[in-house]
């Protein structure tokens, strides 16, 4: 083998080891770097950022990707440029204390020869510089460059331990949050996903009340900060109210009920409740009542007649009181009676009461 072969082989094997040091040195500090990202998303694993729904977790790793694509470009340009003959041969000259330009000629030689020039006299000058950098190893011939990186190496490998260090503490202190930090950033795409929240619970929902009563509704809404109350009144025009929760929680009250009010909770997120309405109705579900008396021969007493709210009667015993009504609305059973037979003397109480659950009842009592 020509000494000019010899001593490209000698530049490449420094070539190489520069090189294996900056991948090294790169690694390291792109694993950093990955470290850096795990600390930060274990202290945004506890915050809204890191609720389902958000992006930062995509985000921290679309960092990580830019760091990878970052490193191996890093090291395509250390080998494309900084590890080039010219500055390598700098490098190298400096640190076998050869004059500037000996090696750099040599190794131009030793590729092309100019027309004139004797091959025996430059492979003689390639063998005065390759024994000059035969006293030196690989690893002496990178100079200041490769202390530089040294450095660099060292300082990386620091700040790792101190990372990994820290990961540790954090990962024992609170091993659920690591999970969830770790979780999301290996599937940012399911965290990325719209939460599915739970369904809109209103109360009362559909009502009848007094009428000219205040109804209080209260929405309930998980995972949500506000909703919308949409509501329209029989005659009025269409209405809504936005309602900011506190706790998944809010109230809104429609006072004096006077009309039917149809009503539905809306949300951002598209959910929607069910659409309820409060019906209003009368406290005297019995729009007209006539009680008629009707006495015994021997009492000589005139037939009575009362309409309206009657008063306490006071009746002989035996009587048949005739009771007669128009309903304003349909009551709990279809039959009309026409006549209260009391069985014996006493105090009773004629009742009505509406299918609604609500209790309303107008009564009459009779004292014979």
């Amino acid at each position: 083998m020509s000494p000019s072969a010899r001593l490209g082989e000698k530049v490449l094997g420094v070539r190489s080891r520069l090189g294996k040091m900056a991948a090294g040195a790169i690694g390291i500090w792109f694993t950093v770097g990955v470290s850096l990202v795990f600390v930060t998303a274990w202290i945004l694993a506890e915050s809204n950022l890191w609720s389902q729904g958000s992006r930062v977790p995509v985000l921290l790793d679309l960092l990580v990707l830019i760091g990878f694509a970052g490193s191996w470009l890093g090291y395509y340009l250390i080998m494309r440029y900084v590890l080039a003959d010219e500055p390598l041969a700098v490098v190298m000259e400096r640190a076998a204390g050869l004059r500037s330009g000996v090696l750099r000629g040599s190794i131009e030689l030793g590729r092309e020869l100019p027309g004139g020039v004797s091959r025996l006299l430059a492979n003689e000058a390639a063998s005065r510089v390759l024994g000059t950098l035969g006293k030196f190893s690989s690893g002496g011939l990178t100079g200041d460059l490769g202390k530089q990186i040294q450095f660099w190496t060292r300082r990386g490998l620091n700040t790792l331990m101190a990372l990994t260090l820290l990961l540790v503490i954090l990962g024992v202190a609170n091993p659920s949050r690591s999970s969830r930090a770790l979780g999301s950033l290996s599937s940012p795409l399911k965290t990325m996903r719209d939460p599915v929240l739970a369904r809109i619970v209103v109360t009362p929902g559909s009502i009848e009340v007094l009428r000219g009563s205040d109804v209080q509704v209260t929405v309930q809404a998980p995972g949500r900060q506000s909703v919308t109350l949409g509501w329209q009144a029989a005659g009025d025009i269409a209405r809504s109210e936005l309602l900011d929760l506190l706790e998944d929680r809010a109230t809104y009250v429609f006072q004096g009920v006077g009309a039917t009010i149809d009503y539905q909770v809306h949300a951002e997120d598209g959910g929607e409740s069910e659409p309820y309405r409060i019906t209003p109705i009368d406290p005297l579900f019995i729009s007209e009542l006539m009680v008629g008396v009707t006495y015994p021969p021997h009492t000589g007493f005139a037939p009575d007649e009362y309409r309206g709210d009657p008063p306490p009667l006071r009746l002989p015993h035996p009587i048949s009181p005739s009771l007669s009504y128009s309903p304003a609305r349909t009551l709990s059973s279809p039959r009309r009676p026409s006549t209260f037979l009391p069985p014996r003397a006493g105090s009773w109480v004629v009742a009505f009461i509406t299918r609604s659950t609500s209790g309303f009842e107008i009564a009459m009592s009779l004292a014979t």
